[in-house]
């Protein structure tokens, strides 16, 4: 009964119902299921500490058992979180070498655990590990390279005082890497974010003719998308207040 409850019931209802069912495994003497109960509790998330006194000794083993590839799920798992819970992610993800991981996933845990970085705002750290992510053509492999030109346009924004101009060899090299991800084999949503920052690149450089250029290559390719348009309506709408109807 309550393994088919556990198949309807939302996140919070799941770890509700594996405690209940490593407590009667626990009542009824059934050391291996209550094992099994523990160890499902401890993937869905669960911190061993803030479980109730009878859970929490066989939650610590079972943590303690885990093996890199599940400490690697779980730890992704986590970081997708926030505050403690996050960190806790970022620790188990920091925990095995990632070599450890089956191949498939070392791509995506490097990626998860390089934007829980990035959130904490641990930039050198985010940055290092983005540039570990395998270019293995994942949608992972793509994300980490989307998010590591993100954050080394930070880095240059950083070093200046005024948005870049037209002619700034800064801008040239910002916008090299958003460019190599507007074309497959990047993913879809890569490619919709990578020229959305090209979008906002260029509205930034008062250059209007190529905003709107990768604007209509943004809409040709992801129909709907509004993102990064914002800076360019405003560039539209100060050239036609500065230069009249014909020039916006």
């Amino acid at each position: 009964v309550l393994t088919a409850v556990a198949g309807v019931a939302g996140p919070a209802e799941v770890l509700a119902v594996r405690l209940e069912a490593l407590r009667l495994f626990l009542a009824a003497r059934d050391g291996a299921a209550a094992r099994s109960a523990a160890r499902e509790l401890v993937l869905l998330g669960a911190e061993p500490g803030s479980l109730p006194g009878f859970a929490r000794p066989l939650a610590k083993e079972e943590l303690a058992l885990l093996s890199p590839a599940d400490r690697g799920r779980l730890g992704r798992l986590l970081a997708a979180g926030t505050g403690a819970v996050s960190a806790r992610g970022i620790r188990l993800l920091r925990q095995d070498d990632p070599g450890k991981w089956p191949e498939p996933d070392r791509a995506v845990n490097l990626a998860a655990l390089a934007h829980a970085l990035a959130r904490g705002r641990d930039t050198k750290g985010a940055t290092a590990v983005a540039g570990q992510v395998p270019h293995d053509g994942s949608a992972a492999d793509f994300d980490a390279r989307l998010l590591r030109a993100d954050l080394d346009l930070a880095a240059l924004e950083r070093r200046r005082t005024a948005p870049f101009d037209a002619n700034d060899p800064l801008r040239t090299l910002a916008r090299r890497p958003f460019l190599a991800l507007t074309a497959a084999p990047a993913p879809p949503a890569v490619r919709a974010g990578a020229r959305e920052r090209l979008v906002k690149l260029a509205a930034g450089a008062d250059m209007f003719d190529e905003g709107l250029d990768q604007a209509r290559a943004l809409v040709a390719d992801a129909p709907g998308s509004i993102g990064g348009f914002e800076p360019l309506w405003k560039l539209g709408w100060d050239r036609y207040r500065a230069w009249g109807f014909a020039e916006a």
